[in-house]
């Protein structure tokens, strides 16, 4: 079966916070089959922007379209952010009470796709979690539990993945191990997007984008 590619556009995005512009006029396209970087300096918007693009925040002027389908910003978008996106967090939001399994799991509860049982146990395998996958998430340790964010985000099988500072808690070894992951689940329908502050990451990337002035600027 073959797979087409996704794009995921950003048109005209400017946002506010009181009289001082975050975002101004952003204009950009994200093609699937690839893995994009997004840097910049504190205070440059990128939590802004990743919100955005995560439809966590309506409230900005522009539109983003999926495959040329305009996002409706009247509604909250939750449905289509569960099936759409998969967010991986630098601190992991975990529920710590619930095991590995359940926290897998847990996007499905809010979806109307049904476990596929089969991509479930490739998961778990792929991530190496089958040993630890009855144990209690706070007692793992952090690039275990980052292991389970990504699954987490996998489950329903997104277009986009967007990752917000995926290895700043993780050592070298670790953070590699992300990355890798990620890239092993790059296929030609899946968009990655990483925010991060970490040039070593960035430069593992596909196409390095830099937020500056409210505008992704891409280093070529």
């Amino acid at each position: 079966m073959l797979m087409s590619n996704v794009t995921y556009e950003a048109k005209g995005i400017s946002k506010k916070f009181g009289q001082r512009t975050i975002i101004d006029n952003l204009n950009y396209k994200f093609i699937s089959g690839n893995i994009y970087a997004i840097l910049g300096e504190s205070g440059s918007g990128k939590t802004t922007l990743l919100n955005i693009l995560g439809l966590l925040d309506n409230n900005f002027k522009g539109e983003l379209n999926i495959d040329s389908e305009t996002i409706d910003k009247r509604c909250d978008n939750f449905a289509l952010r569960n099936e759409k996106i998969g967010f991986v967090f630098q601190s992991y939001y975990l529920i710590d009470y619930l095991s590995v399994e359940d926290n897998i799991k847990a996007p499905l509860a809010y979806s109307k796709r049904k476990l596929d049982s089969e991509y479930y146990n490739y998961l778990i395998k792929k991530l190496n979690l089958d040993q630890i996958i009855n144990e209690k998430v706070n007692y793992l340790s952090g690039g275990e539990k980052q292991r389970v964010s990504l699954a987490r985000a996998l489950i329903n099988k997104p277009q986009i993945i967007i990752c917000d500072e995926p290895t700043g808690n993780l050592d070298s070894r670790n953070a590699d191990q992300v990355l890798s992951i990620l890239r092993q689940f790059l296929s030609a329908d899946k968009i990655i997007i990483i925010v991060t502050h970490d040039k070593n990451v960035a430069h593992k990337c596909d196409r390095i984008l830099e937020l500056q002035e409210g505008k992704l600027h891409e280093n070529i």
